[in-house]
Formats: structure tokens, sequence, C-alpha cells
């Protein structure tokens, strides 16, 4: 996407997602070749550029000082918070349970198993990008996002316009795998553009940034019991616990999510095995990191 008299823009924001930043120190930056303006956004800065090269290269530059995050700063952390929520408070439902899966276990069990998935970020195809452009009475979005009125909402909201006034060009892009369900991208470029008024900026995210400012598939545990008899399966007792990703991302948009969260045990509850006697059961940790699809 070109537009005549566009500049280029490149962000860096707390890695510790939510945490904020401190103190940035931006004097070699600014003497740097094709660098225009630094400006300030929401936990981070922006270096405004004549393209995206000096812009990034103006960002390693700067000396940040970083608040800490709102969550663990180890993972072992976060393995100890989800490990520690199989009680009875944070179930959110028992999904299955078909024939007698208690009855049958307290005459003993040979199947006991723990599994472990990380956080695992979505590396969409093309790091995130938009252009915006801002005036008094109007603003323009450039981006590819997969929730386009929510897109509007938040520009709107940012710029000080009402909805009706942000016109969204939605573009073709490569494969996101959810993250352009989220906004961090066409909300610093607003922050942005807000301080170049009526000039067009190009936000573009190093792949560095694009990692950091992920919202990754949450992390969760599984532990199951049961009984096998010639070599099959026939009692399984699963439970899963991972924070809930709905709430987490719905919740950055206002959309209160009540009652049982189904992803959480999504392919788990209606797993197409012929087993006489299962059940599954979901639990919520309470959110660490937040998360997202």
């Amino acid at each position: 996407m070109q537009i005549d008299g566009m500049l280029l823009a490149a962000v860096r924001c707390n890695p510790c997602k939510g945490g904020a930043l401190l103190h940035s120190d931006t004097n070699t930056a600014l003497t740097l070749r094709g660098v225009k303006r630094i400006v300030p956004v929401t936990n981070g800065v922006a270096v405004i550029a004549e393209n995206s090269w000096y812009a990034m290269q103006a960002l390693d530059a700067v000396i940040f000082e970083w608040g800490d995050a709102p969550y663990p700063d180890n993972q072992e952390a976060h393995w100890a918070a989800v490990a520690q929520s199989f009680t009875a408070e944070n179930l959110d439902r028992v999904w299955r349970d078909d024939g007698d899966v208690t009855s049958i276990l307290k005459t003993g069990q040979d199947i006991d198993v723990e599994y472990r998935a990380p956080y695992v970020a979505h590396q969409l195809l093309e790091p995130l990008s938009a252009v915006v452009r801002v005036t008094e009475r109007s603003a323009d979005v450039w981006a590819a996002h997969q929730m386009r009125r929510f897109v509007q909402q938040r520009v709107a909201e940012t710029a000080g316009l009402k909805p009706q006034q942000v016109r969204f060009h939605n573009q073709f892009a490569g494969g996101s795998f959810g993250h352009r369900l989220e906004f961090d991208n066409i909300d610093r470029a607003t922050e942005v553009a807000m301080q170049m008024k009526g000039i067009p900026v190009k936000l573009i995210f190093s792949r560095e940034e694009d990692f950091a400012q992920d919202y990754p598939r949450q992390i969760a545990m599984a532990r199951a019991q049961g009984r096998a008899q010639g070599g099959q399966v026939e009692t399984l007792d699963l439970h899963i616990a991972p924070p809930s990703a709905t709430r987490s991302q719905m919740g950055r948009v206002g959309l209160p999510m009540p009652g049982p969260d189904v992803q959480l045990e999504a392919g788990a509850w209606n797993a197409p095995y012929g087993l006489a006697h299962f059940r599954v059961s979901a639990y919520t940790v309470p959110e660490l990191r937040p998360t997202s699809s």
C-alpha cells in the first residue's frame, strides 16, 4: 500500500505484555539518517522515518527502561499456576460423563499421565502492519483484519471521532491464524497518526516486535487416569486446565463471556472414541499472560 506523502513508522513497546514504559532516551536515535520524529505510544515509542528500515534501525538506538509485567516473569511459575487450578473452585464444567468412571477407578488404575502444551505464538505470514490517516473530521485505515466493526469503533475512540467518520479499507493478507483478531498494530498506528494529522502513516512491525506483542495460544495442562485391558483403553477420566483465551480476547473488545467456555476442552469432550466409561472435565486457570485464539 503506497499513498502520496506517506511516512513509515516502526514501534517498540514493552515486551512484557501490559507492562509500562518507565523511561526512554531517544537523543541518539533522533540524529540518525531518515528519522523525522519519535513519538510516544501506549507502553512504548514509535519512530517516524522516510522508510521502514530507517525507523527500525533508529529503534535499536533508543534506550528503554521497562516496567514489570502484571504476571509471573518465568515459565515455571506459569506451570505452577496451571497445576494449582485442578480444583472444585476452578471447575468450568464436566462436559462429558459416560458410564461409571468413578466406580471403576476406585478398583485401581493403570493409566496416570500428564501432558503440557506451552504458549505458542501465531507467526502470521506477514508481520503486522497498518496505514492510518487522521484529520479533524475523519480517519482512514488500510489494514487486514478479521473483526472489521471493532476496528472502526476502536479507531473512532482513539481519534475522538464517531464510528461513521472512520473508513476501513480491509486488505488482502496471508494467513494470520487468529493474530488479526487483535488490534495492536491498528491502535499504535492510530496513536502515531493522531500526532501527524493529515499525513498517512504506515506502521510496520518488525518480526521481533510482531512476536513480542502477540497474544499467544494459551498454556494448558491435561491430566488423565484410566484403565486399560487387552491393549485397549476402556476407562478414561480426562481433566484439562487452561486459561480462557475466549474471555481474554473478548474482554479486550468489551464483550463479557458468561457461562462455561467450550473452547477449554474443544476436541476432547466430543472425541469420537468408543469408550464405555469416559469423563471430560475442564478447569479455568486464572488469566496469566493475555491470550488469544
